[in-house]
């Protein structure tokens, strides 16, 4: 149970959760969005008064809904592959600015005496907007711009949003959220006090048990074995990588992309020309009992990207006990934070290190399915905070805010 902060403006602290708001490709949200929605169902599941801005609804009648409709100012999807980042970001700076603007007008009608941001951009438009309203800024992506950008164009871009905007939301913010240690440690060598920090690892939805009756759609089956990716496809996500990957795994294999975005055309043009058509299933729409059922059946889970803080995809694949190749240049401390032999780092991005890494995992999978799901499971289970455990932090968060004595921050996922 939360516990009420001392000096709190009221018995129950009112607090608003700004979702990124970002750009949607049908039902496909990202990972940001989905630990927006989740941290606003915990909140409001302790009695707390929460509002929630976001594109979609949450429904949930204990959470008031601010919902924001968004435009793209530039055609959302394309097959060029320059052109396609560039018009996320720009529709996404839309989308994320519109979005801060109609929190900031709520903001100076409503009293809510703390605000969960979960954009940089957002983050900065409240503190110049929002008055005394305290503001914390949720850092999902982490804080340096990636070494394994391969364009200037790419480069700059990484650097604007990762750099530039994250290092003035950390210091401009009241309290800063960080998705993972190797994230906190970023914000400590810019400069933060590491009082000012709560370390929350992603809030998991509990991986749905596997049906004793009933078999696996006739279509589904027919994919096994295969590797499985999932997120919104917007080139910082280098799907283009793990495509070409597949050339060197066995003929056998299969690659399966869950997710939509502006690269989507692009990505399924790149499979046909280099003869993988019949080897990568796109699926832009999934529901989550299907995805479930796509973690559990997956023989490894892979990410290739150029910037991640901790994906929550990544945290999802090892609670369903499935080994992870994570292959991001920024995130190479969490093979220390994280060590475990089925949770691969790889620092280098590139085809031939994402195919050795994959192809061990896979055999390592073949040899003992079972009993390395199990273990796996059991080690995801013990890392990974609950509900209770990101409550804790909240506790924190309030202490600092409106109590006395700010809280040192946690060490580790689980609080």
């Amino acid at each position: 149970m939360m516990r009420q902060s001392a000096g709190a403006p009221s018995d129950r602290p009112h607090v608003m959760i700004l979702s990124r708001c970002s750009s949607e490709y049908n039902s496909s949200r990202g990972g940001v969005d989905v630990l927006a929605r989740r941290h606003a169902e915990i909140l409001a599941g302790q009695g707390l008064p929460v509002l929630y801005v976001g594109t979609a609804p949450i429904g949930d009648d204990r959470i008031e809904n601010i919902v924001v409709r968004t435009h793209d100012l530039l055609p959302p999807r394309t097959a060029n592959a320059a052109v396609g980042p560039v018009a996320y970001l720009i529709n996404e700076a839309a989308h994320v600015g519109h979005a801060g603007l109609v929190a900031a007008k709520v903001l100076r009608r409503r009293p809510v005496d703390l605000v969960v941001s979960n954009s940089s951009l957002s983050t900065l438009l409240l503190k110049v907007m929002a008055g005394r309203t305290p503001v914390v800024h949720y850092v999902h992506d982490g804080i340096y711009s990636s070494d394994g950008a391969t364009t200037e164009r790419k480069s700059f871009l990484r650097y604007l949003v990762n750099n530039v905007l994250e290092k003035l939301a950390i210091r401009a913010a009241d309290r800063v959220i960080c998705a993972s240690d190797v994230i906190a440690h970023q914000a400590v060598i810019a400069g933060i006090s590491e009082t000012k920090l709560s370390i929350m690892y992603p809030l998991l939805r509990p991986a749905a048990p596997a049906r004793r009756s009933g078999s696996l759609p006739e279509w589904l089956s027919a994919l096994r074995p295969y590797v499985l990716s999932v997120g919104q496809q917007t080139g910082r996500k280098r799907f283009d990588l793990v495509i070409r990957a597949l050339h060197q795994l066995p003929r056998t294999y299969r690659l399966v992309l869950v997710g939509d975005g502006p690269l989507h055309g692009a990505y399924r043009l790149q499979a046909e020309e280099e003869g993988l058509a019949e080897r990568v299933v796109f699926l832009p729409d999934v529901s989550d009992e299907l995805l479930d059922r796509l973690y559990r059946d997956c023989s490894a889970y892979v990410l290739a990207s150029e910037n991640e803080g901790f994906p929550i995809t990544v945290a999802e694949a090892l609670l369903h006990g499935r080994p992870v190749i994570l292959a991001c240049p920024s995130t190479s401390r969490l093979g220390e934070t994280l060590a475990y032999e089925h949770f691969a780092v790889l620092e280098d991005l590139s085809e031939a290190s994402l195919a050795r890494a994959i192809g061990d995992a896979i055999r390592q999978e073949q040899a003992r399915p079972e009993e390395l799901r199990r273990s796996i499971q059991t080690w995801a289970t013990a890392r990974f905070p609950t509900a209770e455990h990101i409550l804790r932090e909240y506790d924190g968060i309030f202490d600092a805010l409106f109590g006395r004595d700010p809280p040192q921050p946690g060490r580790s996922p689980g609080g």
